[in-house]
């Protein structure tokens, strides 16, 4: 094996719902991730019947999703019932991922907060290193280390998850090649990063 998989981590359930239009319900998972939703869908939808939900980072100042930062990327999934036994209970899209603390769910009406949580996704990479120091702040701050490394992980370690720039930046892996060992086993990804950039190479 190349590289450890993309697997599903962590759920995490909202801290808080709120509906600023009618129809539009806007869930705040209380932490930024990389990763889908798990919706519970009603029984009996209709043919035809639409449910889009939406990601974000932010909020703007009315309660609804900003995304101006995430400049071209839709960060959008779809769902279209088909009215009839074939249509999922649990519904998670499968081949994508996004960058998000808050979504926008439209399409069902009389949601229910229980009714969806927020699933990370990342490469099963071992997480055993620990540290602790007498600084919260400190503490807080490798926390969200740990935390953004592994929003970042999807077979290369991506620039955003959120925006249109899922890729392989290299300054963003440079800043990091100190950091990443400390907190993970790289054993695989390094090389495997090393070989991309050789595949990618101009002879020149």
């Amino acid at each position: 094996m190349a590289l450890e998989p993309i697997r599903m981590r962590e759920t995490y359930t909202p801290v808080a719902m709120t509906e600023p239009e009618r129809g539009t319900y806007i869930v705040d998972f209380g932490q930024n991730i990389a990763g889908v939703a798990r919706v519970l869908l009603p029984a009996r939808m209709k043919r035809g019947q639409v449910v889009t939900v939406r990601f974000s980072e932010e909020l703007d100042e009315r309660g609804f999703l900003f995304t101006d930062t995430l400049r071209s990327a839709k960060q959008t999934d779809t769902y279209i019932a088909a009215g009839d036994d074939r249509d999922l209970t649990v519904w998670q899209p499968k081949f994508t991922y996004h960058g998000f603390r808050y979504a926008e769910i439209k399409g069902l009406s009389l949601f229910d907060r229980h009714n969806i949580v927020a699933v990370a996704q990342y490469n099963d990479i071992k997480n055993e290193s620990t540290f602790r120091c007498g600084s919260a702040i400190v503490n807080a701050i490798q926390d969200m280390v740990v935390k953004t490394e592994k929003a970042n992980m999807h077979s290369i370690l991506t620039d955003c998850p959120q925006r249109n720039e899922r890729m392989a930046w290299m300054n963003d892996a440079t800043v990091r090649f100190e950091e990443t060992p400390y907190n993970f086993d790289i054993g695989r990804m390094f090389p495997k990063i090393i070989r991309d950039i050789r595949d990618e190479q101009n002879e020149a």
